[in-house]
This record gives C-alpha cells, sequence and structure tokens, in this order.
C-alpha cells in the first residue's frame, strides 16, 4: 500500500508543471471564427466610431485562422490567466482618449480603467473583454481587445469594437518533457525493483 501511495505522490509531482502552463481557465470554449467582419462578428456590432475598419475584428483578419473565447452560445465568459509572469505586449488603442490602462490582478483577472471613470474586469465585466487566440507550432500568440464604454451603463453609447486598448501574448506550447518521462520511467522502475527485493 505504502508503494503504491509513492508512486501515486511521484507521478502527481511531475504532471502538475505540465499543468501549470495551462492557461487561460475559464468556464468557455475556444471555436474558429472564420472570416471576421464587423456584420458578422460574435462581440461587436455595428460600426466603430473610430473609422468604418477599425474594430480589432478587422485587424485580426491580418493574422488569418483565429478562435474567439466565448460561453459556448457565442456569448462573452468570465476567464482568468493562471501565469501571473506572462507578459503582455500593448499594440494600439484608437480611444479618443489615451489614458487607459491594463493591468493583471493576483486572482488572474484582467482590470482595464479608461482613465475616465469606466473600470471594468475579465470576471465581473468579461463582456468588457474580447479573448482571440492563434495555435500555431509550438506557441499560442494571444489578442485581448477592450471596450473601454461599459457596456452595463450605457449600452447605447458603447461601439462594441473592442480597440480601445489591444495588447498579444505569445505563451511556449507545453509538450511533454523527455526528462520528465525519463525521470516518471526511472521512478517506476525503482519502485518495482523495491517490490522485487521484498
Amino acid at each position: 500500500m505504502a508503494g503504491r501511495i509513492r508512486t501515486a505522490l511521484v507521478v502527481a509531482a511531475l504532471l502538475v508543471p505540465s499543468a501549470a502552463g495551462a492557461a487561460p481557465i475559464t468556464s468557455g470554449v475556444w471555436a474558429p471564427i472564420g472570416v471576421l467582419e464587423e456584420d458578422n462578428a460574435i462581440f461587436w456590432d455595428g460600426t466603430s466610431d473610430d473609422c468604418a475598419e477599425c474594430s480589432v475584428g478587422a485587424f485580426l483578419t491580418l493574422f488569418g485562422s483565429v478562435e474567439y473565447l466565448h460561453d459556448g452560445n457565442g456569448s462573452s465568459t468570465p476567464f482568468v490567466f493562471d501565469d501571473p509572469d506572462l507578459s503582455w505586449t500593448k499594440l494600439f488603442s484608437l480611444s479618443s482618449w489615451q489614458n487607459g490602462t491594463l493591468t493583471f490582478r493576483a486572482d488572474g483577472a484582467f482590470h482595464y480603467d479608461s482613465g475616465t471613470g469606466h473600470v471594468s474586469n475579465s470576471i465581473e465585466q468579461a463582456w468588457q473583454f474580447a479573448l482571440f487566440r492563434q495555435v500555431g507550432a509550438g506557441t499560442t500568440r494571444y489578442f485581448l481587445g477592450v471596450e473601454d464604454i461599459r457596456l452595463d451603463f450605457h449600452s447605447i453609447q458603447s461601439d462594441r469594437d473592442y480597440n480601445d486598448y489591444v495588447a498579444t501574448s505569445v505563451e511556449a506550447t507545453p509538450i511533454p518533457e523527455p526528462s520528465s518521462l525519463i525521470l516518471l520511467g526511472t521512478a517506476m522502475f525503482g519502485f518495482g525493483v523495491g517490490r522485487f527485493r521484498r
């Protein structure tokens, strides 16, 4: 019995590092968008106030095939990232004001302050954020689009273009490490030899 417990602990310890790299944590699902056009896209409706082709969807067409995060029915879903050290780079901001700031909370949620009194986070006001990803060979690139005007306060004023703060991050796709597999095999062999000697 003690040997089985030790084996289970070793296996669990080896599996934890690979699970820690899996982001984001969310109740939603990823689905391909296909052609990103404003009239057909999920997270915005109508023309951006900034210009006819200024929504984040028009920008993402430059990157080809992209998936979006949603609740299973095409709507936004709360989300966090489990890696607070993941580096996010601002790509652009098309707000009429340029004071918006994006930060990363301790619980993994994104927090956006427009600088004009509109504050939101990706857990409690998930509809203010549009999260996309592009899965490549060995890496996954994320795009985060933020809508600066709170939809729950000013739904008519909001143009839902999600271009008011756009950031990106690239994460290495976790793959099984040969050294971890060798260590697991060695541990299993050691436990087997120990049992045989008894």
